[in-house]
């Protein structure tokens, strides 16, 4: 195969950014809302090289920090299981929350990973939605293996596989196996008749996770907050299979420290720190530092705490989960909505979220409804169902949420483009909308890109 890694990782680096997602309640990406609001700094692309499509049913969020029993008798005690995030509490007196953000989105439909350390150790994951056309990876190829694919040369104890099942191709990253480990389980990976990937036989010391142990490796807590003489402290919280990915001690620059009697690794400017408790991966940046010294104390302060004294801090700088439906349906009290569209998931009450995110993610989801909509039929020469949905786009506009929003961030001014793209008949919008507002996109036909 005449393959080039450099495409792949370039793709992979646009997912991190634009990463589409499915138009549904869920179907809004919350990373294209984050990357308009960061203000500290970006986090590794290699941590979020996942597209995303917030599924429907998705366990409850925020729930109390306890393990999800793994099943099966040939774990081992040490076996690092999925768990639900810990509650954090700031550095102390002085420090506010300013942004906290819970994100799940679609996991991997089939991890295999360490029998005794579960994601602590080596791993096999399969992407979510596959490998689009074109996309290649360069490396060995694994046909005299059995294999129809190119696993990549290892690089940091990572490589890429990508590889084809039938009429499926798949893209794998593997941390810490052998390429015979990882063969071994491509080769008995198979796609059922609803598209599920099954495998029939996994490499003795290995395990494939089931439903729940996957549940949360796609999920990222992000919490900010504000400290005095204008100093500010992010913590991300992402799953299991980040493990290692963002921890490279032999990366330009970190070296060995230890948090809370946990080893973490800390880069040489003293700003950013990195360790692991048990499946999370705990990412802490600091920001208006000049002693790093003052900086790991910091660090240190954020604690683990209980739900009652978490809500009390997020209060007022975030939407607590009894909250939700009331705000919602503030929200969309001036939004048409296009039929169909159930915003049930979005006023749950399990999960806080930080208000602008939670207009992004109502507002993106009607609106990406009704742009696809009018993408669609136009296609179909519906012109009546076109014009409802172009309607309904145009009153963005004055949607109340999106004024209310639209000095916070670029979330509001790029739905406005959209809709300004679609009152002038362009119909390009509805498959660039796929990174721009995280709408899923609308296959092309042969109706030419702007329209009468």
């Amino acid at each position: 195969m005449n393959m080039q890694l450099d495409d792949l990782e370039q793709q992979l680096a646009g997912l991190a950014e634009s990463a589409p997602s499915g138009v549904s309640a869920d179907g809004v990406h919350h990373r294209v809302v984050r990357r308009r609001r960061r203000r500290l700094a970006a986090r590794s692309a290699a941590g979020v090289l996942c597209t995303a499509a917030v599924v429907a049913g998705l366990v409850a969020i925020n729930r109390p920090h306890s393990t999800i029993a793994p099943s099966g008798s040939n774990r081992g005690d040490q076996f690092v299981g999925a768990t639900d995030p810990p509650y954090l509490s700031g550095p102390g007196d002085g420090w506010t929350v300013r942004y906290f953000d819970d994100t799940i989105d679609e996991p991997s439909p089939l991890v295999v990973v360490d029998a005794v350390e579960g994601f602590a150790g080596g791993s096999f994951r399969v992407l979510p939605n596959g490998v689009g056309e074109g996309v290649t990876v360069q490396g060995r190829d694994l046909h005299e293996d059995g294999v129809d694919g190119v696993i990549s040369s290892p690089s940091e104890g990572f490589q890429w596989m990508v590889w084809t099942v039938g009429d499926h191709r798949l893209q794998a990253h593997v941390r810490r196996l052998s390429e015979a480990q990882a063969v071994s389980v491509a080769k008995h990976i198979t796609v059922a008749a609803d598209g599920s990937l099954v495998i029939d036989e996994v490499p003795a010391g290995l395990v494939s996770l089931t439903t729940d142990e996957r549940a949360n490796d796609n999920r990222r807590v992000e919490y900010q907050w504000s400290g005095p003489d204008g100093k500010a402290l992010t913590v991300t919280l992402s799953p299991g299979a980040d493990v290692g990915v963002r921890i490279a001690v032999n990366e330009g620059g970190v070296r060995e420290t230890t948090v809370n009697g946990h080893a973490a690794y800390v880069d040489d400017d003293g700003l950013r720190y990195d360790w692991v408790d048990g499946y999370w991966v705990w990412e802490v940046f600091g920001e208006g530092y000049s002693d790093p010294a003052e900086l790991a104390s910091v660090v240190a302060a954020v604690s683990v705490t209980d739900r009652a004294t978490w809500e009390a801090e997020l209060a007022g700088h975030a939407v607590l989960p009894e909250q939700r439906a009331q705000v919602v349906a503030s929200i969309t009290a001036d939004i048409p909505m296009p039929p169909g569209l159930d915003l049930t998931n979005f006023a749950r009450a399990e999960q806080a979220e930080d208000r602008y995110q939670l207009i992004a993610h109502v507002t993106g989801a009607a609106f990406c409804v009704w742009l696809n909509q009018w993408a669609t039929a136009l296609t179909d020469g519906d012109v009546a169902t076109a014009t409802t949905a172009a309607n309904a786009i145009a009153t963005s506009k004055h949607w109340a949420a999106l004024e209310e929003i639209n000095s916070q961030g670029g979330w509001s001014d790029e739905m406005w483009r959209a809709a300004d793209r679609v009152a002038s008949g362009d119909r390009s919008i509805a498959a660039e909308a796929a990174s721009s507002l995280g709408c899923a996109a609308v296959p092309n036909s042969s109706l030419p890109d702007t329209v009468p």
